[in-house]
């Protein structure tokens, strides 16, 4: 997410709180738009982390969120 992030401050000139919150933003409305069982590796990710779910799922996740 530090990479999103810096492209927010580097292309729209906002400050880090407000990119920070607009990842945050999309980050709920697209969780609020999945599956319950895919918003925790959607977490996972904006975490840096890799969660361990089914292959198809992990690459649409990926895909979805670059």
């Amino acid at each position: 997410m530090n990479e999103l992030k810096q492209q927010l401050i580097d292309k729209l000139g906002v400050d880090e709180a407000m990119a920070e919150a607009a990842i945050s933003l999309v980050l709920n409305y697209t969780k609020s738009k999945l599956p319950e069982n895919l918003q925790g590796p959607i977490d996972q990710i904006a975490k840096g982390e890799s969660p361990d779910v089914g292959g198809a799922a992990m690459n649409a996740i990926k895909g979805f969120l670059g």
